[in-house]
């Protein structure tokens, strides 16, 4: 199963992705980006970054280089 949190409501919340990464547990994240709407997941913390794997851009970048925390519209974690 998952949960899911959108933009403030819901199990989770976007301030919460953090606490999720560093706990080992990936987010897949909706956002809105430079061609659309778009689904990353993000993996880790490194630091302060978040470390995502990206269906365009690859693995292991991190969000900030192409995107915004602002940008994300949802946020579910796989239990």
């Amino acid at each position: 199963g998952y949960r899911r949190a959108s933009s403030g409501s819901g199990n989770i919340s976007i301030s919460d992705i953090p606490n999720q990464l560093s706990s080992g547990t990936p987010v897949i994240v909706g956002l809105y980006g430079p061609n659309g709407m778009h689904f990353v997941v993000l993996k880790k913390m490194e630091g302060d970054s978040w470390i995502m794997f990206d269906p365009v851009y690859g693995p292991d970048i991190k969000f900030t280089d192409h995107y915004s925390s602002g940008s994300i519209f949802s946020a579910e974690i796989i239990v």
